[in-house]
């Protein structure tokens, strides 16, 4: 997957071959960005998905106390409402337990500017450093609701004990001579036979305000035991629907995952 500008301030780059211009707005810029009192207007929120490949020789405990570390400085900062954390248990590439590790994070930023801001104040700290060193990327993205004006709660996404969030991600891109309306029309055929399906609990559909390519699908389970039965079922995976959507926009990354905050 492609990263922004945001996304080099997330991880903490600095510059140099392959940085990306310096155009567009104050925001994207790095120009000042005045973040102001805390917003309390969710439909404008956006959230940064970052998934993490931990490096081979790296220990969790020690991946985790760095994240900890991290997140707690980007908690801190003005504009950031919500941090969640997920642990990967099946990889969709390999449909096998991801080795090494796989944890994603989603953390809900009060705009678009106030998340760069955020960013960019601990991108460069030593927990950063010792954060960003613990883990290969797999995908970053900051993403809004599908449907404009929708109120973004993070913190409502699989908050029950025990709930499977599976997250799918797809990049335009990668899809020979792309037609967004067939896309859309297979999406959308698709996604009311799957919420219809015993334990699923809710879907989201999320696009990207920086990047046009991305598209990100996140589906609540009641529990792994649900998950497994929806993924396995003969009659849904053999559907016209599933194998328009689901073979036909092959996934650049996705996971089904479990609550960890």
């Amino acid at each position: 997957m492609r990263t922004t500008m945001l996304a080099c301030l997330l991880m903490g780059c600095t510059g140099g071959e392959g940085s990306a211009p310096e155009t567009g707005t104050p925001a994207e810029t790095g120009a000042p960005v005045e973040t102001g009192a805390p917003d309390n207007d969710a439909t404008d929120d956006v959230g940064g998905l970052v998934i993490r490949q931990l490096k081979p020789d790296v220990a969790l405990a020690d991946f985790e106390a760095a994240r900890d570390a991290y997140v707690a400085a980007l908690e801190a900062q003005p504009g950031i409402s919500t941090d969640r954390e997920f642990e990967a248990f099946v990889d969709f590439g390999t449909f096998a337990a991801p080795e090494p590790a796989v944890f994603i994070g989603f953390t809900q930023g009060d705009s678009l500017a106030a998340f760069q801001a955020a960013a960019d104040a601990v991108g460069t700290t030593p927990e950063a450093a010792t954060f960003f060193g613990s883990f290969d990327l797999v995908t970053f993205g900051l993403l809004a609701p599908l449907e404009a004006g929708t109120p973004v709660d993070l913190a409502g996404i699989a908050s029950e004990e025990g709930q499977i969030l599976e997250v799918a991600v797809r990049d335009f891109s990668t899809y020979p001579d792309f037609d967004l309306a067939a896309y859309e029309a297979a999406r959308d055929t698709f996604l009311p036979i799957l919420g219809a399906q015993p334990g699923v609990v809710a879907e989201f559909q999320w696009i990207s305000p920086a990047d046009p390519n991305l598209a990100v699908g996140m589906t609540v389970y009641t529990d792994q035991a649900s998950y497994v039965a929806v993924a396995t079922d003969e009659k849904l995976t053999g559907s016209p629907e599933y194998i328009a959507f689901v073979q036909g926009y092959p996934l650049a990354a996705g996971y089904a995952a479990t609550v960890v905050k």
